[in-house]
């Protein structure tokens, strides 16, 4: 028998378990025990929270039956062990705990393979990425440096690093083994990051390939590609020679609205991927009626825009996060070798696959050519919904046949055992998926199937009504506040359970929190992209402004109406001073709160930021002013006036802890862009300014669980990936799925990228004929995609899944989609 590095499967009857058993869990060797009692195995409770020991009890006969199974390391003797081992799997233990074999063969996959791993929703995933991790460590000592792992957003990095280092943590816990602390020691070596940040260090390995310096920048360069976009429109029409007739033909519409939506055009180039050589042999074809203007700028300008864009970014020596992937790309495209002379890497994992986009997808190629090192990708492409980004959801095809082409192969693994939602919530949704999968919007095939293990012991556990509302009207309204109320009241005491509203759009998102808040029911509001429009960056701005500006009516009252001052002015008390600059400062520097004049202490930090930091000012500002507190108290008496007759301290508290970790936030984010020596506050106001205006991509950060208690989850599907909920309610089924303003659609074919563009402005259209021909592939693909929101949005439900089936609308939304369901009334 081979000496176990890893694991030992093993049958036995409670008599005849080896006596080594204790030993080899002592070592860190897993331990896999089906036997018929669990009697003596009591005082190994540790081993078994380090995820090092499971038993799985079955009767006396059942493990005669099997007796002769023993395996090391997944290692079969022959395939009829494999089939044994199946069989075995397939029986309902008694203790209602069953073995998973598929998360057993991906844990256990031969180390020199490729792995693609088919992970339905709820299916263990993560916990399968770090036993694996712990497999190839323990069998081939690869270390951890050599290892990188690829994760979709930043809190899925971040969940990762703390799963893996807990699972080190326990086992050392469990068996004082110290390669597990060392294992802690080493894990920050192991790249955990989004794809942007991976891409991001290689970039800066490897840059000066394409002309970039080792100290390559990221930057977003929004304000500059307008600029260029611009200059590239007065030279067009320059070259028209006759500028004032030109611009008479773009259909009514301004110079800077041609900017934004050539802008917007340009940046959907981006995230399909198109290179230069691509943008400039784009085919436009021909323009519609009266479009011929817009037509021939289009067609002119992008391959310009790029070329000058290049330049800048190797002037500035910076790159952009939206093409990172695409400049790396280039990179090793031309020198693949170079890759040799970089940090060598043995292992890539990349979580959330089925939502890369092309270039990504040929990125993870060019490395296993590079570095010869071994993927394991894991997905579900049903939760493929991030097309707009330029992802495909036949990203496990593509990567099958990249590899091919290499002469390498990957293994195909599926899970599909669920541990999220009861046995009976997900028959109910496998009613629609079935649906779905026979009409071709969603691809579910009998591996799809997701079987539970998960018992169901909630009353109302699916339901869905179908009333009939105009949107946003305050019948809808009510209804949905009152589905609200009814879900939330069920909940156990424990603070544990959630309600999560799920929502298509940040519209919705944001409608639904003003009819919550209205009608006293606390919400967290999570649609991303927020932090710059928060309380406190506005009240720190306001600070910032007010200290660079203090003779300036306006930045002076703001800074004064912040949480940052105790007196707040209303606009209205100003209008006897009729405006008069001199009054107005007069009035606002002598207001008085308890005898003293709130302006002083103000005079005094001015006269400290002629000779402090910058930054140590503002943070002792912090420190002496409060804001947290203040906020708390505003917020408390705000809540107290509008909810009288409840107790609104624990929502007002997690506002204040909300507004303290984005002011701690920020301070990071200004730490990071500033050197605190030579920040100047002008460079850091004009510097805020510019994030508060575009940026909508920082999140803000998350509230602790505790902090959340008793608040209605409102996020967008998107956001919700990955997370679960003890109960899901979907409010708006009515939105229709596509009806564009503007747009413009590329389709590659052959070598070439077609591109088809159109623009409504007011009841007229503008376009191509070529966005004529591509539109119904687009109506279909964005169908499927819909589909896929809305089976990501059910799958989140643990408990009870409930839907509001508006039927007012019916027609190409996801009320259609729901209605396809046999028996839809009934249901």
């Amino acid at each position: 028998m081979n000496t176990p590095k890893h694991s030992v499967l093993l049958v036995a009857l409670q008599g005849e378990v080896p006596g080594d058993v204790r030993c080899l869990l002592a070592e860190g060797i897993k331990v896999i025990l089906f036997t018929d009692s669990t009697e003596g195995l009591e005082p190994l409770d540790s081993y078994k929270k380090a995820n090092l020991l499971h038993v799985h009890l079955l009767t006396a006969v059942e493990v005669a039956r099997f007796g002769m199974l023993h395996i090391v390391d997944g290692h079969f003797k022959s395939l009829g062990e494999r089939r044994q081992l199946e069989k075995l799997a397939n029986i309902s233990p008694l203790n209602g705990k069953r073995f998973n074999v598929e998360q057993y063969l991906v844990e256990h996959a031969p180390p020199q393979m490729h792995l693609n791993v088919k992970a339905g929703a709820g299916t263990g995933k993560t916990t399968v990425m770090v036993q694996r991790i712990l497999y190839i460590l323990h069998v081939t000592g690869v270390p951890l440096k050599e290892m990188a792992m690829i994760t979709f957003t930043r809190e899925a990095s971040h969940r990762m690093f703390q799963k893996l280092r807990e699972a080190f943590y326990l086992r050392f816990e469990a068996t004082g083994a110290l390669k597990y602390l060392q294992y802690i020691e080493e894990l920050p070596k192991m790249q955990i990051s989004t794809i942007h940040s991976f891409a991001r260090k290689l970039i800066k390995d490897l840059g000066a390939i394409e002309g970039f310096g080792s100290n390559v920048r990221i930057k977003s360069f929004k304000m500059e590609r307008k600029q260029i976009i611009e200059d590239q429109i007065n030279h067009w029409m320059e070259m028209q020679g006759d500028p004032q007739n030109v611009l008479s033909k773009f259909n009514g519409m301004m110079i800077y609205e041609v900017i934004d939506i050539a802008n917007e055009y340009w940046e959907e180039m981006e995230k399909k991927g198109l290179n230069a050589e691509e943008i400039t042999n784009l085919q436009w074809g021909r323009a519609l009626e009266s479009s011929e203007a817009l037509h021939g700028l289009f067609s002119s300008i992008f391959p310009k825009c790029e070329t000058s864009l290049q330049q800048l970014k190797y002037d500035l020596n910076a790159i952009s996060l939206n093409d990172l992937t695409r400049q790396l790309n280039a990179i090793t495209g031309q020198q693949g070798a170079l890759f040799q002379n970089a940090s060598r890497l043995r292992y890539l994992f990349i979580d959330e696959f089925q939502d890369t986009d092309d270039i990504q997808i040929k990125l993870a190629v060019r490395l296993v050519e590079a570095y010869g090192l071994k993927l394991f990708v894991v997905g579900d492409i049903k939760q493929s919904i991030y097309r707009f980004r330029g992802a495909k959801y036949t990203a496990f095809d593509l990567l099958r046949i990249y590899l091919l082409k290499m002469g390498e192969r990957i293994k195909n693994y599926f899970l599909s055992t669920n541990y999220r939602s009861s046995v009976a919530l997900l028959e109910e949704m496998h009613a629609h998926f079935e649906k779905w999968g026979e009409e071709e919007l969603l691809p579910y095939g009998t591996k799809d199937h997701l079987h539970g293990v998960k018992p169901g012991t909630v009353r109302d556990h699916y339901w869905m009504a179908n009333p009939s509302f105009e949107r946003y009207s305050s019948e809808q309204a009510a209804y949905t506040v009152r589905k609200i109320r009814e879900a939330q009241t069920s909940l156990d005491d424990s603070n544990t359970e959630k309600v999560a509203l799920l929502v298509r759009t940040n519209k919705q998102a944001l409608q639904l929190r003003q009819w919550c808040e209205k009608a006293g029911i606390p919400v967290q509001l999570n649609i991303g992209g927020t932090f710059y429009l928060s309380r406190a960056v506005q009240d720190f701005h306001a600070l910032v402004k007010g200290l660079l500006f203090p003779d300036l009516p306006v930045a002076l009252l703001n800074m004064l109406n912040s949480s940052y001052s105790p007196v707040h002015l209303d606009w209205t008390v100003l209008t006897p001073l009729d405006g008069d600059e001199g009054k107005l400062l007069e009035f606002l520097k002598q207001v008085e709160v308890d005898g003293k004049r709130v302006y002083a202490p103000w005079e005094v930090y001015l006269e400290e930021l002629r000779i402090a930091p910058v930054l140590s000012v503002l943070r002792r500002i912090v420190e002496d002013r409060g804001p947290v507190q203040r906020y708390y108290h505003m917020e408390l008496q705000h809540l107290d006036v509008q909810f009288p007759d409840q107790d609104n301290r624990a929502e007002a508290k997690a506002r204040a802890l909300q507004y303290q970790l984005n002011l701690n936030h920020l301070f990071e984010l200004v730490h990071r862009q500033f050197s605190s020596e030579f920040v100047t506050l002008y460079a850091l106001q004009q510097w805020l300014q510019v994030q508060m205006s575009v940026n909508r991509d920082e999140d803000e950060p998350e509230l602790e669980e505790a902090a959340q208690a008793n608040r209605v989850q409102i996020m967008t599907v998107h956001k919700s990936k990955g997370l679960e909920f003890h109960t899901v309610l979907i409010p708006f089924t009515e939105p229709v799925f596509r009806f564009p303003q503007k747009e413009l659609l590329l389709e590659k074919e052959s070598t070439n990228w077609r591109a088809g563009w159109f623009i409504r402005k007011g009841e007229d259209p503008y376009g191509s004929l070529t966005h004529n021909e591509l539109e119904r592939n687009e109506d279909e693909e964005t169908q499927k995609e819909e589909t896929r929101l809305l089976y990501v949005a059910m799958t989140r439900a643990e408990s009870r899944l409930w839907i509001i089936a508006n039927r007012a609308k019916t027609y190409n939304n996801w009320y259609m989609l729901l209605a396809k369901r046999r028996n839809f009334a009934n249901a």
